[in-house]
């Protein structure tokens, strides 16, 4: 890019590492304030589950192709969660979905995602770069938050205390983000590397310790580690290549050595974010709550 800088380090995650150095030029210059990478806080204190079960809310996107998929997600939620709060973000959503569903769900709260100033690509929706943006708006807000894809479908009862137990659990190890699924498939492209240099390339072909995990629901709280994740998230979501590489596809094409040969796919967001995590805790089980049967 013209106005990027580079320097011979670049600081993620408490790791220095040497490669690519962002443009700047997304938080000064432009015609709108970039504030989603800053969060003063209050920050959670993870250890106290019983108060976050209570501030916890619920996220979720759509657009009108997924649009009878979230209602369908949206109705299973309320079924075993009826007082839950539920923040659904329209994607360009045609008016009459929104009258529609606001009808049916009289605790449902839309809101429409507003790319205004932000570059013309962050409206390609099948390159998810609306998911960090939005989450980083509902984080200045919330201080736990539950995401969750518009197909996702909630199957069985105490989702929320099926979730701070596993945090309880997990509590020494102060980790603010937490997966519930596991994909393993290898869906990283070298050219990301550019970006978010690699601790080891091994570790990203183990099958223990280096699986990439889902995110299509995931949780987050905020903490200060939260923020500085967020940032690079974000600030790759507004870099035209770095969260949609070239050559950049949903689907994959697996080869016979599924952790060495490249499945020429990619899975946008979700592949930055556990670069990001996998760069920091070196396990991605340190960030897995395993309860992905619930839905």
């Amino acid at each position: 890019m013209k106005k990027s800088m580079r320097g011979p380090f670049l600081f993620i995650l408490g790791v220095t590492f040497s490669g690519f150095l962002f443009s700047i030029h997304y938080t000064r210059d432009r015609d709108y304030d970039v504030n989603l990478v800053e969060n003063p806080g209050p920050f959670v204190d993870l250890s106290d589950t019983e108060k976050n079960s209570k501030e916890i809310v619920f996220v979720s996107a759509v657009s009108d192709n997924h649009f009878n998929e979230a209602t369908t997600s949206i109705s299973a939620f309320f079924k075993f969660n009826p007082n839950g709060k539920f923040i659904l973000y329209s994607l360009g959503l045609n008016e009459l979905y929104i009258n529609n569903v606001k009808k049916d769900f009289k605790n449902l709260e839309v809101r429409e995602f507003d790319t205004t100033g932000y570059p013309d690509y962050t409206r390609t929706w099948m390159e998810y770069r609306f998911k960090p943006l939005i989450l980083a708006e509902v984080m200045k807000e919330f201080s736990n938050i539950w995401w969750m894809d518009a197909h996702i479908v909630v199957k069985k009862p105490k989702m929320i205390e099926l979730l701070y137990k596993g945090l309880a659990e997990n509590v020494k190890s102060e980790v603010p983000i937490y997966f519930l699924f596991i994909q393993a498939i290898p869906i990283l492209p070298h050219y990301v590397l550019t970006y978010f240099p690699t601790n080891s390339i091994d570790l990203l072909k183990n099958e223990k310790r280096g699986f990439q995990l889902g995110a299509n629901t995931f949780f987050v709280a905020r903490t200060e580690y939260t923020v500085e994740v967020f940032k690079w998230w974000i600030l790759c979501a507004l870099d035209k290549t770095c969260m949609a590489p070239p050559g950049a596809q949903v689907y994959c094409k697996f080869g016979k050595d599924r952790n060495n040969e490249f499945a020429k796919c990619f899975r946008f967001d979700q592949s930055i974010l556990n670069l990001l995590l996998l760069n920091n805790y070196q396990d991605a089980n340190k960030y897995l709550i395993n309860i992905g049967y619930l839905f």
